[in-house]
């Protein structure tokens, strides 16, 4: 091979590796570019999945069943401690007549 047969191919291999870098460069902008674009449309479809009417009416039921449900274990507990006040007024209520009958038999069997 001469010189100017070498210097062509060494050329002609250039121009075909600058085409190549030139259409990979091009290529990978053009995938940056789709990539972005489905990360803003993904980010736009979250928001709108998050945000439509039907999840809005959703939550607003259930945070007022929750304060229901809430106002009801309130009002059992307050019941629950009345209950427990009764039962213990009635616990003593027991004992002082158990302990008045107790006396008033040990009486009777005085008298007998």
């Amino acid at each position: 091979m001469n010189n100017q047969d070498l210097g062509a191919m060494v050329l002609s291999n250039q121009a075909q590796s600058n085409i190549f870098v030139t259409e990979l460069y091009r290529r990978w902008v053009e995938a940056e570019s789709v990539r972005e674009n489905l990360e803003r449309e993904t980010r736009s479809l979250k928001c709108k999945i998050q945000r439509t009417p039907d999840t809005e009416k959703k939550i607003a039921q259930l945070t007022q069943n929750l304060q229901a449900q809430q106002e009801k274990v309130k009002s059992l507990i307050a019941q629950n401690q009345s209950s427990q006040a009764v039962a213990a007024s009635a616990t003593e209520d027991r004992d002082r007549i158990s302990a008045e009958l107790k006396s008033f038999s040990e009486s009777m069997k005085k008298l007998d």
